[in-house]
């Protein structure tokens, strides 16, 4: 890894945090698949000169995911369906934080890879997040979530007809500073 060992404090301006959504049942063709942005979240990443003291802790705010993006469905997504899958968001997911605390990590090359305990809805999990960094400066990763393994029930419309998978993949991509703070 090629980060040079300090104290990284990162949020929206150095990159983002992105939500994919996919959707099944009988009705799926109506619905969408979405990209949701957080709009506010913040990490701190804790580089050591052994990388398996290093540490990464990261909050996000539920309440900040956007759609950025909608695809298929019958028809267009309005501002009123954005607005309310925003009020959607905030009913499944409540007011709590979205937070990860690493409790290791392991370099090799360019591969990194933070295990800790992933908080959603008030339910904590071990989880995996695999990153890569760059030539560029840049830490990349992705992870899949199954709501379900933390409480969500995922969100269902048409009398079940057409709901969102339960599994959503969240995508982080972020420059890192070229100093540490």
């Amino acid at each position: 890894m090629n980060v040079k060992p300090g104290t990284y404090n990162l949020g929206p301006s150095d990159g983002t945090v992105r939500v994919k959504t996919g959707r099944q049942g009988m009705a799926s063709k109506v619905g969408h698949d979405l990209t949701l942005e957080a709009g506010n979240w913040k990490a701190t990443l804790t580089v050591d000169g052994d990388p398996s003291r290093s540490e990464v802790e990261a909050t996000i705010e539920p309440r900040s995911l956007e759609v950025t993006a909608a695809t298929g469905g019958a028809k267009p997504m309005s501002d009123k369906d954005k607005k309310d899958i925003k009020k959607n968001i905030s009913g499944l997911l409540g007011n709590d934080s979205i937070t990860f605390t690493s409790t290791s990590v392991e370099v090799k090359d360019t591969a990194v890879k933070a295990a800790g305990e992933l908080s959603i809805a008030g339910r904590s999990r071990p989880v995996t997040l695999d990153l890569t960094t760059t030539p560029d400066g840049r830490l990349k990763g992705s992870m899949t979530v199954v709501q379900t393994q933390f409480g969500i029930k995922p969100f269902s419309a048409m009398m079940g007809a057409l709901k969102v998978k339960d599994e959503v993949e969240v995508n982080l991509d972020v420059a890192l500073p070229v100093e540490a703070s």
